[in-house]
Order: C-alpha cells, then structure tokens, then sequence
C-alpha cells in the first residue's frame, strides 16, 4: 500500500530531525501540513523542529494550532503545552510558561519532567539555523543562474555570453520513470523513486512547480519531468517555440545535457523546447497551445505565440510550409523530380531560419545528402552531410550517439544507402 505523501514526507522530516538537520525538518514538516492541515502530529514536530532553531515565536504558534487539533488527545496535548511552555518562556512570559506546565501536569504528563523544564533556561540552545539550497548549486563556470520571471515562475538565465554548440548545462536525473499516461499506474513508481532520495533532494523535488491536480509527487513529476527523468536544475529551463537552447540525454554519462542552438547575450532567459522537432517548427500557433494545454497544462506565451496580426500570420504560414515540405521530402519521384528534394530542404531551412528556429535543420539535410549520394553527386552529398553534422555536433555534442553517427556519412557519403543509384545529375542548391 502507497503512503499518503504527507506521510511520506514526514518520515523524511524525521530522519532530518534525528540527524541535526532542523531547517530541513522545519520545511518538510511544513510541506507535511499543506497537505494534511488537520494533522497535529505534523505541527507538533514542526514545534519541536522550531525550539531547536530558536525559533520561539513560530514555535509557540505551531503549539497553539497544534492544541486546537489535539483536544482529545492527552498525549498529544502534553506535547503542545510542553513545547509551548519553553516557547514561552524563552519570549520572557514566565507567567504563560508556568501555567503550560501545570496544565500539562494535569493532562498526565510527569510532574519531574515539568519540574526540571520550569529551572531549564531555554535561552543557552545554541541556534541552529542554516541555509537550505531548494536549487542544487551550479558550476560556477557554467555561466547560468536560477531566478524568478515575470510570468513562468522561475527560470534560468545566462550570466555570461553562450554561443551556438557551447555546452551550458550536464546533469544527472535525481530519478527516473517508465513513462505511463495511466496516472493510478504512476503513483507507486513515483511514491517509491521519492521514498529513495535524501531529504534535501525531497525538498528541492517539492520547490518545483505542480501544473496538475491530486498526488503531489505524481504532479511534479508530470510537470517537470524530460524524457531522461527529472532533473532539479534542467526543468528551471523554461519553454520557447523559439529556442536558443536545446536538451538531449548523453547515454554514456546517463545525463541531460543542454547546449546553446544561437548566441546568448548575458542577462538573456535560456529557453528550451518541450516539443519536438516538427511539433514546434511545423505546427501553428494554435496547434502548438492545444499541445501545451494537452501535455503540460499551460498556456505559452514566448515570443512567437505573442504574435498578433500579420505577423502571427507570417509566423504561422511559414511553419505551416515547412511541415509540408518536410513531409514531402520522400514523397518526390527520385528520378523525375530529383531537383525538387534539394530545392525544398534549402527552403526549409531558410524558412526555419527566417522564423528565428535555429534547431532541427538536419531534418532537411540528411536527406538532401543522401539524396545527393543516390545520384552520385559526391560533392553536394559531402556538403550535406558535412552540413547535417555540423548541426548534430551543435546541438547534441560531438560525442553524442546522433553525431558520431552524422560522421560516418561526413566521412564518407558513399555509405549512405541506396549511394551510386543514379548518376549525370549535380544539385548545385546551398543554404
């Protein structure tokens, strides 16, 4: 049987407690009550998570609440005249403190226990207040940090200058799941992945933002989560149909990893997509929302969808265009309209160029190159297939698996299938 999240996080919050780490027990406990407010175990402990940091005023109004959810409960109500006792007299009112005392004797408690607290001076706790990071530090020459927007929540934003292929972000998942649009089948995984991290790591999973309804940690998950998993710093990188930045998952390293796709000003927002290639370039603006409502429950509002009138026109046919064009890429008669396959993914290109979508444009060059390689035009072929690699190595990494692939092709366009078919043809069209 799944625990409730409130429990879980509960359990977390102890093992902080337990190990020292009162800030972090003091937030957990109060993710704990957001959840389930008419639980008093959860404030209690955040009262006694408070006296150890000292923090007596927040201390004796989590003792206050916590006796207006215990009155029949004598245990529980001993705990909060005792908390509130020392709370109480560490603020200096001796009088409010003695008469929690009295009144927790007189609920059961152990008259030697209120003894030895009324000689106890509260004010020789040593505080223990510290800095909890909810946004794992970044390498200081990664060049990005993390901070509030006017209208995503927070963001991620360049501190120094990026250029196209420089490489911004690597970072392992915290967790990663199967995925499953069957939320009920999603619940167990996820409660079990989050049941394993630390309680720093659940407390930053918690600072993150939830776009749904119903199981806190299924939701975060939902929101947050890329196809490699959930990562605390990659998922402050917001949306754009107008990316200046592209994520993809390294296999050797198992980590995302994000590089610039334009150059990046300091001071500029970094943007990813959260829709892939032709979901983004080739869909309009109002089949680009509906994705958004559908997948991720939120409204875009980049620069692209910002447009109005002519321009969201302009935008708009330029994306429709394109889709079209790719589409028809295999559809041309190899022999009879050989000069239409490159034609079109030069303009494809230059349509994605003119929209400022500066990603995916190896989807019209690979097969512009092996289209060149069928026809035995070698030189165009090698430009192509130089081209789509390029590309690759800018947006994924020279390393990843999509470029070393593009490189056999660079190397040597004579490997590409179907190579040498045709010849007598040249395909002279660049970018």
């Amino acid at each position: 049987m799944v625990s409730p999240p409130a429990e879980i996080i509960k359990r977390q919050a102890n093992k902080s407690f337990k190990a020292g780490d009162y800030q972090v027990a003091t937030a957990l406990y109060s993710h704990a009550m957001r959840l389930d407010a008419d639980n008093p175990l959860y404030v209690l402990n955040r009262a006694m998570s408070n006296l150890r940091l000292t923090n007596w005023q927040d201390a004796g109004n989590d003792a206050d609440q916590a006796l207006k959810l215990t009155r029949n409960d004598p245990e529980a109500e001993q705990k909060a005249l005792f908390r509130r006792a020392r709370a109480r007299k560490a603020l200096g009112n001796e009088t409010g403190a003695r008469k929690d005392l009295e009144a927790y004797v007189a609920r059961g408690g152990q008259q030697e226990l209120a003894d030895a607290e009324a000689l106890f001076d509260p004010l020789t706790i040593t505080n223990s207040n510290a800095t909890v990071t909810l946004i794992p530090a970044a390498n200081t020459s990664a060049g990005y940090k993390v901070k509030d927007t006017a209208l995503m929540g927070k963001g991620a934003f360049a501190t120094r200058a990026f250029h196209r292929g420089d490489l911004i972000l690597t970072e392992k998942p915290l967790f990663a799941l199967p995925e499953s649009n069957d939320l009920r089948e999603s619940v167990l995984p996820v409660s079990a992945a989050v049941e394993r991290l630390s309680p720093i790591e659940l407390l930053q999973l918690l600072s993150l933002h939830a776009s749904y309804d119903g199981n806190v940690f299924v939701n975060i998950y939902r929101t947050n989560s890329m196809p490699c998993g959930l990562c605390l710093i990659a998922s402050r990188f917001n949306h754009s149909c107008l990316p200046n930045a592209r994520y993809s998952f390294h296999a050797p390293s198992k980590s995302l990893r994000i590089f610039a796709l334009t150059d990046i000003a300091p001071g500029e927002e970094l943007c990813v997509s959260y829709l892939s290639s032709r979901n983004v370039y080739g869909s309009t603006r109002a089949q680009r929302q509906r994705r958004f409502l559908t997948s991720f429950n939120f409204s875009c509002g980049c620069p692209a969808c910002s447009l109005t009138g002519a321009e969201l026109e302009a935008s708009d046919a330029r994306r429709r265009e394109g889709a079209a064009l790719w589409d028809g890429l295999t559809k041309h008669d190899p022999r009879l309209h050989g000069g239409r396959v490159v034609r079109d993914a030069v303009r494809g290109i230059r349509l994605l160029r003119e929209e400022g979508y500066m990603a995916d444009a190896d989807d019209f060059a690979l097969d512009a190159a092996a289209f060149c390689a069928m026809h035995s035009d070698w030189e165009s072929a090698k430009y192509w297939a130089k081209f789509n690699y390029d590309t690759k190595c800018a947006e994924f990494g020279k390393d990843h698996e999509h470029a070393r692939k593009a490189k056999v092709y660079c190397d040597d366009p004579r490997r590409y299938a179907q190579s040498g078919m045709y010849s007598g043809q040249k395909f002279p069209a660049r970018v």
